[in-house]
């Protein structure tokens, strides 16, 4: 039996196990119930525009996704309550990320017996908002 706490075994799920979040090599700098923040570290591969040295709007897209789908599953009452999936995703992306870090914090608007509905504000290193985005997660149960 793992000695880990209910939140410890997220973290290592969604930065260790999901191949994709590995690849991004997301960190997770807060996670508690109904609220988590990533970081993220830009690498050339993650340029879309290489005049700017913009962050790629699918990088941006996918931050907000993973950091919503973590708050999302911080609320889950399990162990009735078994994993979230991604039903919809708006992103409003509201200026360039030429900066080099940028971290996402997801709150939850709501957590219904079906969905959970969250909000993420992505974040350059100065605080200036880069892109904002609301999810829509169905709830799975056993």
């Amino acid at each position: 039996m793992s000695d880990e706490t209910g939140f410890e075994q997220l973290l290592r799920f969604f930065t260790e196990e999901i191949p994709f979040n590995k690849f991004l090599n997301l960190e997770v700098e807060h996670l508690e119930a109904g609220r988590a923040i990533f970081a993220l570290e830009k690498r050339p591969e993650f340029i879309g525009d290489p005049f700017s040295k913009a962050l790629h709007g699918g990088v941006i897209s996918t931050l907000i996704d993973v950091t919503g789908g973590l708050t999302a599953f911080s609320v889950l009452n399990w162990p009735k309550e078994t994993a979230v999936n991604t039903v919809d995703m708006r992103v409003d992306y509201v200026r360039r990320g030429i900066a080099t870090r940028f971290t996402c914090e997801g709150t939850i608007i709501r957590k219904g017996n079906r969905i959970v509905v969250t909000r993420c504000d992505l974040r350059d290193e100065g605080g200036k908002i880069i892109a904002l985005g609301t999810a829509t997660y169905n709830i799975f149960t056993d």
